[in-house]
């Protein structure tokens, strides 16, 4: 598969691709259909921030009795954008995670239970402190 076959699929320039390729650490050898969800993830995140430059310079304006405010417009597209952005690593590092479990086996050290490390209870016996006890 090439890049400009993955434009084409998408519906994107190659540019875009390149981009969504790279922020993903991916060449084009390595996609596969697991990593074109990610891909499809970060090219919905990057068109939405293209819309949401668009609509950065939104306006309020008020003529007697008519009003018109579009001034939370950017806001609103600026939040979908980081909700895609957020959507997007989340996926993709549920794939990182996913790829590490198959590679092998992990190694964990654990903590050194505390116990261990207190000091003993002085126990004496009754035959230690001079007496002893006949039953």
């Amino acid at each position: 598969m090439t890049i400009e076959e993955l434009a084409e699929e998408f519906g994107v320039e190659v540019r875009e691709v390149r981009k969504a390729l790279t922020a993903n650490g991916f060449a084009i050898s390595e996609v596969s259909e697991n990593s074109k969800h990610l891909i499809e993830l970060y090219l919905d995140y990057l068109k939405a921030e293209t819309e949401a430059s668009e609509m950065r310079d939104a306006f309020k304006y008020q003529d007697g009795e008519e009003q018109v405010d579009k001034s939370k417009v950017y806001e609103n597209y600026r939040k979908h954008y980081m909700d895609l952005y957020d959507k997007w690593q989340r996926a993709k590092q549920d794939f990182l995670d996913s790829r590490s479990k198959d590679e092998g086996s992990s190694f964990h050290l654990r903590k050194r239970a505390e116990f261990l490390d207190a000091k003993p209870y002085n126990i004496r016996r009754a035959s230690r402190r001079g007496y002893s006890r006949r039953w």
